[in-house]
C-alpha cells in the first residue's frame, strides 16, 4: 500500500537513493488534495481493499512513468527496487495487471526496455 510519511530528505554517506525526482513532490500532493479519497470515489471497482485500493493502482502506473518506466511491465522494476518502496512508504506495490489473451492486446505494441 502507497501510503508514505511525511516526506524527508536526507543526505548521508551511505544513502540509498532513487533517480525518479518527482515522486516526493506527488505523494505530496496526492495527500493535501486527498487525492486517494476521490480516485476511490471517482473509479469503484473493487468490493473490498485487501490490500490495494483503486488509488493504489492509479498512483502505482503514475509512479512507475515519474520514476523512468515507459511500460505496465516496468512496475516489476519498481517492485524489486528497496530504495523506491522507501521512497514511498510501501512494503510492496501492486503488480502490473494481467494481460489480456484478446486480438486487441496482441496488436499492441510490447514493452520497450
Amino acid at each position: 500500500m502507497i501510503r508514505p510519511q511525511a516526506i524527508k530528505y536526507e543526505i548521508a554517506d551511505k544513502q540509498k537513493a532513487i533517480a525518479a525526482g518527482g515522486i516526493g513532490t506527488l505523494l505530496e500532493l496526492t495527500k493535501q488534495l486527498d487525492l486517494r479519497k476521490e480516485i476511490n470515489r471517482a473509479i469503484p471497482l473493487f468490493k473490498l481493499h485487501l490490500p490495494y485500493d483503486e488509488a493504489d493502482h492509479v498512483l502505482n502506473i503514475a509512479m512507475n512513468l515519474l520514476a523512468g518506466g515507459n511500460c505496465l511491465e516496468h512496475i516489476e522494476d519498481r517492485r524489486q527496487d528497496e530504495a523506491y518502496l522507501n521512497a514511498v512508504g510501501a512494503v510492496r506495490i501492486p503488480a502490473q495487471p494481467p494481460r489480456t489473451t484478446s486480438a486487441v492486446a496482441s496488436t499492441q505494441p510490447t514493452c520497450c526496455t
